[in-house]
């Protein structure tokens, strides 16, 4: 059973992405890679799916991101369907030096919670490229199998620069890659690197960005006069904790919850002491 991301044409042409797989999305800075991530929480949230979002950015910002494309995000996020997660700023050197990757993803399941059916990371090297073997980028490939949720995990590199060691390892497990690119007046690019099974259609899908209604196909980009990107993900805020007082209590990552019916922010979850 496939699920939809929310951009109509890809999924016209993908049929949707299957359920419970891993796919990476990849473009450089500027490409439009978290609004697709947001674009593709949103859809299921639409659905009725409790979903997560992993990412560099407090909720608050993420929030008004999503609110200039049409995307409400606070409701969700009140009523416990929506999970954010942030990296801590320690993040790398704790993974580069935990005795096992797999405690390290036995703590993103547990903030994850309940059940999610979809969950979004920006970005991914994050995760898996801590250590320069394939041990970490392993150990979420299993991890990520296991929590049976859709993942798209965002990489922050072009499909023609060579990649290599774990993102690469990673990769080659996915049962999708897809490249975002930006062009000029706003528009951008989605293009299908690598489907199972295979799809027929061949050329990138091009969009634009509509306020308040989100991606919208247009005519193929025209590559005469480009200017470059003209629109961009949030910048990474480096060691945000996001709720609560004193010193938090996970180890590795932040993230935030409320209070069912209150609507009140409460503490960090419970974790291992840094």
């Amino acid at each position: 059973m496939n699920v939809r991301t929310g951009i109509a044409p890809l999924d016209e042409r993908a049929g949707g992405l299957r359920r419970g797989a891993l796919y990476l999305l990849a473009g450089a800075s500027g490409a439009g890679r978290f609004a697709f991530l947001l674009q593709f929480l949103d859809r299921g949230l639409k659905d009725g799916e409790r979903v997560a979002l992993l990412c560099h950015s407090p909720p608050e910002q993420v929030f008004e991101q999503a609110d200039s494309w049409g995307i409400d995000l606070r409701t969700p996020w009140s009523e416990d369907r929506l999970v954010l997660i942030g990296y801590r700023d320690a993040y790398p050197e704790r993974a580069l030096h935990s005795p096992d990757p797999a405690e390290l993803f036995a703590e993103l399941g547990r903030l994850v919670g309940s059940p999610v059916s979809r969950l979004a990371i920006d970005s991914g090297t994050q995760l898996w490229e801590a250590r320069k073997d394939s041990s970490m980028a392993g150990t979420f490939v299993t991890w990520a199998g296991e929590l049976g949720a859709t993942i798209v995990a965002a990489v922050p590199i072009e499909l023609d620069e060579r990649q290599r060691g774990p993102t690469e390892w990673v990769a080659q497990r996915a049962r999708g890659v897809l490249q975002v690119t930006s062009g000029p007046r706003g528009l951008y690019e989605i293009e299908i690197v690598r489907l199972s099974p295979p799809v027929a259609g061949r050329g990138p899908i091009t969009l634009e960005l509509a306020p308040g209604l989100g991606p919208a196909q247009c005519p193929p980009i025209s590559r005469a006069g480009s200017i470059g990107a003209t629109w961009s993900s949030p910048p990474p805020i480096p060691g945000t904790v996001w709720v609560g007082s004193g010193p938090a209590r996970t180890a590795r990552f932040a993230s935030t919850r409320t209070g069912h019916g209150s609507g009140r922010r409460s503490r960090p979850a419970a974790g291992p002491d840094p």
